[in-house]
């Protein structure tokens, strides 16, 4: 069901898992007292945690990437520079590849860049009016890091899958949000099933699972739900500029 509806990536230890323990080190960061190099020591204290958060899931090229791009971001906002650029994304590249050159043949190098470089890119190329409220800022930016995470993978996942998900718009609109309160009350399960009535936090838990399995097996079972085609080089190649036009709007046929 995963694979069927789009959302396979929530499987996989990636930049999900890094922002929460990103957000974990940065809470605790805050406990500390105040001191006068504080900036500098966050930084260097959330390097360290997500440096051992990589070690700890076998510095996988997602983790790393997302490990890198996050120190970054730290490092830019503590000398007060531009922390949204693609740089931090390219920086991360090269050191992975320099340090791990062989990931240049890997999928999960592909999909992770073509990913997170879509979402980056077509953000800038496709910015949401000022004048909409909050909420519908937020709405619209679920559905931008949906599109575009969708679009900038699709050649290369159609290329080591050969399928293409229907409905990966509202499946992850919904059930990957999701999977950030699962992973969050995978914390707080473990915290209180050792406390009085832990049992029915263990078995509440478990339910929640059940469903949101149930949930993602509903939507698989629609039809049409998945297109299961084996794409010629040329198809993958019309794909893959097609998608990218639409990310960074491109009108010009020259240009694609």
């Amino acid at each position: 069901p995963f694979a069927a509806t789009g959302t396979a990536h929530v499987l996989a230890v990636s930049g999900l898992h890094v922002g929460m323990v990103f957000g974990l080190l940065s809470i605790l960061v805050l406990l500390v007292p105040s001191i006068r190099m504080r900036r500098p020591f966050r930084a260097v204290f959330i390097a360290c945690g997500l440096l051992g958060y990589s070690w700890l899931t076998g510095f996988s090229p997602s983790v790393v990437r997302s490990s890198i791009m996050f120190t970054g971001w730290m490092i830019s906002m503590t000398l007060e520079r531009d922390r949204y650029s693609p740089n931090g994304l390219w920086l991360a590249a090269l050191l992975s590849l320099v340090i791990w050159p062989r990931w240049i043949f890997s999928a999960g190098f592909h999909l992770s860049y073509a990913a997170v470089s879509a979402i980056l890119l077509g953000f800038k190329k496709w910015e949401l009016p000022d004048h909409w409220p909050i909420w519908a800022k937020r709405i619209g930016a679920m559905v931008q890091v949906t599109l575009f995470a969708q679009l900038g993978t699709m050649a290369v996942s159609w290329y080591y899958f050969e399928l293409f998900p229907v409905y990966f718009l509202p499946a992850n609109l919904f059930f990957t949000p999701l999977v950030a309160l699962l992973l969050y009350g995978s914390w707080l399960t473990l915290a209180f099933s050792f406390a009085p009535g832990g049992a029915w936090v263990v078995y509440l838990y478990d339910g929640a699972v059940e469903y949101y399995q149930e949930g993602l097996s509903a939507i698989a079972r629609l039809p049409f739900s998945v297109v299961i085609k084996k794409l010629t080089l040329l198809g993958l190649s019309i794909n893959a500029m097609i998608s990218w036009a639409l990310i960074l709007r491109i009108k010009k046929a020259k240009s694609i």
